[in-house]
C-alpha cells in the first residue's frame, strides 16, 4: 500500500472552501469514499482555496482515482445540491509519495499545522474543517 500526500486547488484559487457549507461538503465527500473502502484516509485539511489530503489507494485504485472520486463528487454535489455553477478544482493536482514512518508523520504535521500557518486559527484542533479536529476522530 502506497501513501501519497495530495493538494487540489480550486479554480483560479478562488476561497471557494471558506464558506462552511462547501467545506462541509468536501469533507462528507472524504469521509464517503474512506467509508467505501476506496482509500485510507490519514489526515486531512480544508482550506478556503486548497486541500491537503493524506490518503493510501486501496484495492487496486491509483493516487489519480482516488483524487478523481473526491473532485468529481465534491463537484456534482455542489450542483446538484447547492446550485453552484462555474468551474470548482483546477484541473490537475500535486501528490508526493511518503516513502517511510517520517514523511508520513511530517505530512499530517503540515496538514494539521496549515491553518496555523495561515492565521486561521492558534491551534491546530480549533479548526474545523480539519482531521485534528476532535469531531473528526
Amino acid at each position: 500500500m502506497h501513501t501519497f500526500f495530495v493538494t487540489i486547488l480550486t479554480d483560479g484559487k478562488k476561497n471557494l472552501l471558506q464558506k462552511d457549507q462547501y467545506a462541509s461538503l468536501l469533507v462528507a465527500c472524504l469521509l464517503h469514499y474512506r467509508d467505501q473502502g476506496k482509500f485510507a484516509l490519514h489526515a486531512f485539511v480544508i482550506m478556503p482555496d486548497h486541500a491537503h489530503i493524506v490518503l493510501s489507494p486501496l484495492d487496486a485504485h491509483t493516487v489519480e482515482r482516488s483524487v478523481q472520486f473526491i473532485k468529481g463528487a465534491f463537484s456534482y454535489r455542489m450542483r446538484k445540491e447547492l446550485g453552484y455553477q462555474g468551474a470548482v478544482w483546477r484541473q490537475s493536482f500535486h501528490d508526493r509519495r511518503l516513502r517511510d514512518e517520517q514523511a508520513l508523520s511530517a505530512a499530517i504535521a503540515y496538514t494539521h499545522q496549515n491553518p496555523v500557518r495561515r492565521g486561521l486559527v492558534s491551534n491546530e484542533a480549533s479548526y474545523q474543517f480539519s482531521s485534528a479536529h476532535p469531531s473528526w476522530l
